[in-house]
């Protein structure tokens, strides 16, 4: 290949001035694109199959061959790149068929570069060639040379018409330029009259895509190659710098810090030299402006957005003699600035504290301590202070004056809580409140005392006694001997008097208050020893020690019943267990016809109630008064909390069961001495059978008889080891024999000899049945 070509070439030494016969190509920037090129062959039907047949395999011959121009080579291998694609997604790369018409493409794509080469050096050399010294060529190197540049001639009249049409198409783009700079211009004189009278608060509000589009249009416009009027860009300047602290605001809003410190390096880039101009803008629109005032003219993120635009300004006037003023006014303003911030990010300490002036508002000092509780109290205490603290300097005289009045009956209630305890060390705390009390008394100590005489005047020491508690009285004492300490009451002698006179009186109530007192708390520790007495001699409670049963004494609360009177209903949810301190009480079971059989009487120290808060199920019998009785309460909360603190009492609870079982059969007439134990589960609930029979350790068969319908449960050693019914056995036959409770039983102790089928223990079988119960009666109300 190497020689075909370099003999082709040496044509050109014929008529080369120097001889050298040195190829020297055009500049790289005149090449042809031949990528472009999309010429057909001039046979229409020409396929790639054909191509790859009838194309000489060397890269030589395709060169030598004057019938393939670059036209042509160049439609040929457009026809064989499309064929590789189909290959490739066909076959893949490495089928026999990619390998030839790979092969076709590179050996094209080679005669293209090396024929354009030629063409282009062949350009070079006969350009300033004399047709005599090209005649010396022979006939046919002239006609290939013809036909060469015939060839190139096509491809640069082809060039050249792209060139045209893209010349043509370019024009018409740079006119859609030179119209889009002018629709910019109009549309960032438009964005500027409109953003010329909204505040920049009320640019914020816009959508941040909107305030984008605002942005790219005045920057665009403020280009300098724009080549827009001074005078319009001042404006289009004065609005950018708008909407950018909008998108500031939105960013700082949003806690995007990094987005927002680029926005003022954008905004110090728009102002240029005009920075001190923007600052005093700034500062005025804030001069003369209270911090109370900013607070609600202004959100939280303007505020702290002013603040930070004015700290990012001023620092950057900063060393400058003719800024010294901005500086001056910046140190003033900004120290407003901040006060409203903090006003604004606090807004609880002047709205909750105002409006708990409004709600205590008429309420007196010893109703507050009374209905309210003491958290709720600290709780006022605190934000009142706050409020006070952090308004105080802004608000009006009479603001700050009702809070600090506020504030005093708050710590008055306070201290009037702290000596309900009988804690020595909370004594100590209310010193502490009394200190608080006279720190903000100050501004109004005398109208606080005139009003509190008002309230005790006239008022005789039993009637102060009878009015308020001791806590109040003994509050108002302490409190008054410290008012006369700060008071200089010489100068009025009346004043003087009257203190005297009601400081007496209730000194004298406080007295009366402690003998009450004394007399209450003997009739308390009276109850307390009859009630300790009481339990003392309750089998129940015999067993736990004395100091245990000081410990739970004061759970328990009295309560009293007429004679005559149904204390619990037979079938009513049990919430409460009863020991008896005075009087009698009737367990009766009713009967249809509306009379009752006694099943037992329970005298004082006797408990009941206990059956349905262990078993959860409603009582079994009717607890009636036969006389006058008082009756110690505990509430089922209680009840369980004592059972888990005394495990003893849950043993001796189970005893009691399984005695009652027996006393509560024998009653009913039904029990034989010699065929075990026998009743009806109307009386006693399986699942209090079996808990009985659990604790009592028994062994033997319990037979339940349902009209007629007969199952079995066989017990050994208290635990359940086998139950059948009729079509069931094992713990589906005890879950359905659960269900059953108007039906008889009989318990037959004795050995057990069958196959155990239950393995669950008694607690979880009973849990597991009750669970299965429960979900059967949802299902039925569904």
């Amino acid at each position: 290949m190497n020689a075909a070509i370099s003999q082709e070439f040496a044509i050109y030494n014929e008529f080369d001035g120097n001889g050298s016969g040195i190829i020297t190509l055009p500049n790289e920037n005149e090449m042809v694109d031949f990528d472009e090129m999309d010429d057909e062959p001039e046979n229409g039907s020409l396929t790639a199959a054909t191509l790859v047949r009838t194309l000489p395999s060397d890269v030589t011959l395709i060169v030598q061959n004057s019938a393939y121009t670059l036209s042509v080579l160049e439609s040929y291998r457009k026809i064989l790149a499309d064929e590789l694609r189909v290959i490739l997604q066909k076959e893949g790369h490495r089928s026999h068929n990619f390998r030839r018409y790979g092969e076709a493409v590179r050996n094209i794509s080679s005669a293209i570069k090396l024929k354009t080469e030629f063409i282009r050096d062949l350009f070079r050399r006969l350009r300033d060639a004399e047709p005599e010294n090209i005649a010396k060529a022979s006939y046919a190197t002239i006609v290939h040379y013809q036909r060469s540049l015939a060839d190139y001639q096509r491809i640069l009249a082809q060039r050249q018409q792209r060139i045209h049409q893209e010349l043509r198409t370019l024009k018409e783009i740079l006119g859609k330029i030179n119209q889009t700079f002018l629709l910019l211009r109009e549309r960032a004189k438009e964005i500027s009259e409109l953003l010329f009278s909204v505040s920049v608060e009320e640019i914020t509000s816009y959508p941040p895509e909107e305030l984008g589009e605002f942005r790219v249009i005045l920057e665009s416009s403020l280009d300098k190659e724009a080549h827009a009027p001074q005078e319009a860009q001042k404006i289009w300047r004065q609005a950018l710098i708008k909407v950018l602290e909008g998108i500031g605001i939105q960013a700082l809003s949003v806690k995007e810090n990094r987005k927002y410190q680029q926005v003022l390096s954008d905004i110090e880039t728009y102002l240029g030299h005009e920075k001190s101009a923007f600052v005093l803008e700034i500062l005025q629109r804030f001069a003369n402006i209270s911090p109370r005032e900013i607070a609600r003219k202004y959100d939280a993120t303007l505020i702290k957005h002013h603040l930070f635009l004015l700290s990012h300004f001023t620092l950057l006037l900063e060393g400058h003699d003719e800024n010294l003023h901005i500086i001056e006014q910046y140190n003033e303003t900004s120290k407003r600035i901040s006060d409203a911030l903090n006003l604004k990010l606090n807004p609880y300490k002047e709205q909750l504290g105002m409006k708990i002036c409004d709600d205590l508002s008429g309420v007196y000092p010893d109703e507050l301590a009374a209905y309210q509780t003491y958290e709720r109290i600290r709780e006022y205490h605190k934000i009142l202070e706050a409020s006070i603290s952090a308004t105080e300097e802004y608000d009006s005289d009479a603001d700050v004056m009702t809070r600090r009045k506020t504030l005093v009956k708050v710590l008055e209630a306070e201290g009037i809580q702290i000596l309900m305890w009988e804690d020595p060390e909370k004594h100590r705390k209310y010193q502490d409140v009394l200190a608080q009390i006279e720190q903000h008394l100050m501004p109004f100590k005398d109208e606080f005392l005139k009003e509190r005489l008002e309230r005790f005047n006239g008022l005789t020491a039993q009637s102060i006694a009878q009015k308020y508690r001791v806590s109040t009285v003994k509050h108002n004492v302490l409190l008054l001997a410290r008012l006369s300490l700060l008071l200089n009451m010489q100068e009025n002698t009346d004043l003087m008097f009257e203190y005297y006179t009601i400081s007496k009186n209730i000194f004298e109530a406080l007295n009366l208050k402690l003998e009450e007192g004394r007399i209450l708390q003997d009739e308390v520790d009276a109850h307390r020893a009859a009630s300790k007495n009481t339990l003392l001699e309750s089998d129940l409670f015999r067993t736990l020690s004395t100091n245990a049963i000081e410990r739970i004494i004061d759970r328990f609360e009295l309560v009293t019943y007429p004679k005559n009177t149904v204390i619990i209903q037979k079938g009513q949810k049990g919430d409460s267990f009863y020991v008896i301190k005075k009087g009698s009480v009737r367990v009766g079971l009713p009967m249809k016809n509306g009379k009752e059989i006694q099943l037992a009487v329970l005298a004082h120290s006797d408990c009941f109630g206990e059956m349905s808060l262990l078993t959860g199920n409603p009582a079994a019998a009717a607890i009636t008064s036969i006389e006058d009785v008082e009756l110690m309460r505990l509430s089922e909360a209680y009840f369980n909390d004592i059972l888990l603190e005394y495990p003893v009492l849950n043993r001796y609870f189970h005893r009691i069961l399984s005695e009652r079982l027996r006393s509560t059969s024998e009653k009913s007439g039904e029990t034989e001495p010699d065929k075990g134990l026998a009743g009806k589960l109307s009386t006693i609930s399986l699942e209090e059978l079996i808990q009985t029979l659990y604790t009592a350790n028994k062994t033997g068969a319990l037979t339940i008889d349902n009209h007629g319908d007969k199952g079995k449960i066989f017990i050994k050693n208290g635990l359940v080891i086998h139950a059948m019914t009729k079509n069931l056995k094992g713990e589906q036959a005890f879950f359905r024999l659960m269900t059953w409770q108007d039906a008889s039983f009989r318990f037959v102790p004795g050995d057990v000899d069958v196959e155990r089928t239950v393995t669950m223990n008694v607690h979880g079988l009973l849990l597991e049945a009750m669970k299965r119960i429960d979900d059967m009666r949802q299902i039925k109300h569904l």
